[in-house]
């Protein structure tokens, strides 16, 4: 008789075959992908390095080019300060010597009128004083009565002149 073969153990060692082939094929695609993960990482750490040496240099870039912009903020703040205190200076001089100047003009106008003044009293005193040396030595009296006296002799040549006139007439 011709043993036939038990199929269960040709099931099981066809099944240890093809698990076989499964894990050497899981193995060589598993190592494929493994190859294939390593160089995408080695690649994209190699992109995220050359990312960071730019975004690195674009960062130093931009801090030095703030920082510049910053001195130069400060200096024109400085300048600035130092303008207005300069036109600050200068306004108060030239509002001292304008102050000055009106003071010397005012004290000049307030002097040239005490002087007139003066002399304006100075002129009536002399006047007051000749009317008051003239009435003290009677020289106004004497001329308003020798004026008076001549007044009224004229009236009466007047008077005489006109009743010979009338009485000549009637």
């Amino acid at each position: 008789m011709v043993d036939k073969p038990d199929p269960t153990i040709l099931t099981t060692e066809s099944l240890r075959r093809e698990i076989a082939n499964l894990k050497e094929l899981q193995d060589t695609k598993l190592s494929g992908v493994s190859t294939e993960m390593h160089t995408l990482i080695t690649d994209l750490t190699k992109r995220l390095d050359h990312k960071y040496v730019e975004t690195s240099a674009d960062l130093h870039h931009l801090r030095e080019l703030l920082l510049e912009r910053i001195e130069g903020m400060r200096a024109l703040s400085a300048q600035a300060r130092e303008d207005g205190r300069t036109s600050l200076n200068a306004a108060f001089d030239s509002a001292g010597k304008a102050t000055d100047k009106t003071e010397q003009s005012v004290t000049k106008q307030i002097t040239s009128l005490s002087e007139r003044t003066e002399a304006a009293s100075k002129a009536t005193n002399e006047k007051i004083d000749r009317l008051t040396s003239r009435l003290d030595t009677g020289d106004g009296k004497s001329k308003g009565a020798g004026d008076l006296w001549g007044y009224l002799v004229g009236a009466g040549g007047l008077i005489a002149a006109l009743t010979m006139a009338f009485t000549r007439t009637h």
